[in-house]
């Protein structure tokens, strides 16, 4: 008779263990550190979504900025000022970008294309990258490409600019 009460209570016992044992996993485990394309490293909290930048020996709070305008579609009369020079090298795609227009530009789309030695393409991809760029002012950028360029001929260009007047 004692045997089936005994059974319970150690299932019980073993099921609490296995509670806390997860309550605990799931503490031990809240923050991940992870890197951004560009080697920046963040701290992120998966329980909150709260983010830190750390650099060095410090953790600072991570605020992306958010223009007060949503971004739009530049016109092509300003969108044609946005320049930049670019190669790529390694699997990344690195340069800088001029804003010559009169907007903040939040948003840079560019197409790469690698073409083989006969003219045909090899591939043809977009790559929208991010970026906080006011008017007449220059910003080192950084992204990772999928695909083989060696023994290709690269071209680029910039195909659609987001941002805000301001």
């Amino acid at each position: 008779m004692n045997t089936p009460k005994a059974i319970v209570i150690v299932a019980a016992i073993i099921s609490i263990c296995g509670v806390i044992g997860y309550y605990l996993h799931l503490e031990n485990n809240r923050y991940e550190i992870t890197t951004s394309s560009k080697g920046i490293a963040y701290q992120v909290d998966k329980k909150t979504g709260e983010s830190w930048v750390i650099r060095g020996d410090t953790k600072v709070p991570h605020e992306s900025p958010k223009p007060s305008v949503p971004a739009a579609v530049m016109p092509y009369s300003e969108s044609s000022k946005v320049t930049g020079r670019a190669s790529l090298s390694y699997g990344y795609f690195k340069g800088n970008i001029y804003n010559g227009s009169s907007w903040n530009v939040s948003e840079f789309t560019v197409e790469l294309t690698v073409k083989e030695k006969d003219g045909s393409v090899r591939w043809s991809r977009r790559y929208k990258e991010s970026i906080s760029l006011p008017a007449l002012q220059t910003k080192d950028f950084i992204f990772q490409v999928t695909g083989d360029a060696e023994n290709g001929d690269l071209s680029w260009g910039i195909t659609e600019v987001k941002g805000y007047a301001p």
